[in-house]
């Protein structure tokens, strides 16, 4: 309870009137009316004599402390290293719905790391339902190597011909092959 409604509670129960507990305290009517809407609060003085005239120490007029509701405890899994390179945590461990892991080694709902595992997953070697990579696996993938079990699209095969023909025009009337 706060301090403003102890003071209407006190004010109520003793059955004093805005003006009478007004003129007890030394104020105006207005003054105990904003005290118990919250708008003002006594000072230390007016609060001592409020704790006088209802029969109580000022203590009992204090606020309460709010006990604090506790947050709802998230289900899934976070951890990070305390091991970084070049910025990066070596490990980051991100197991929660719709959280980001970034590291090294990357485990999580969204993942980029140069290993990534995840939903979303991006890195040289990734593995997840949708991952983007050098090495991808996953149902859509897409890398230069990928490993898949829906639609992938290997860029090594659909880039080839095009490397062949770049590579031919420019070493057109020389012996160097791609192939050597």
């Amino acid at each position: 309870m706060k301090t403003h409604d102890k003071i209407m509670d006190y004010r109520k129960r003793r059955g004093y009137t805005l003006e009478k507990l007004g003129n007890l305290v030394g104020v105006d009517a207005l003054t105990i009316d904003k005290w118990e809407s919250g708008l003002e609060a006594p000072d230390a003085e007016q609060l001592k004599k409020l704790g006088e005239i209802f029969g109580c120490g000022y203590e009992k007029l204090l606020p309460e402390p709010e006990e604090q509701e506790e947050p709802e405890p998230e289900w899934g899994f976070e951890w990070t290293s305390r091991r970084h390179f070049r910025g990066m945590p070596l490990v980051d461990i991100n197991i929660r719905p719709l959280r980001k892991a970034e590291g090294i080694i990357a485990i999580g709902f969204f993942a980029k790391g140069i290993v990534s595992i995840g939903v979303l997953s991006m890195g040289i070697i990734s593995v997840g339902l949708l991952s983007l990579g050098l090495l991808a696996a996953g149902f859509l993938s897409m890398g230069l190597y990928v490993v898949t079990a829906g639609i992938g699209l290997n860029l090594f095969n659909a880039f080839w011909p095009w490397i062949e023909t770049a590579w031919a025009f420019l070493t057109a009337g020389s012996r160097i092959s791609p192939y050597d």
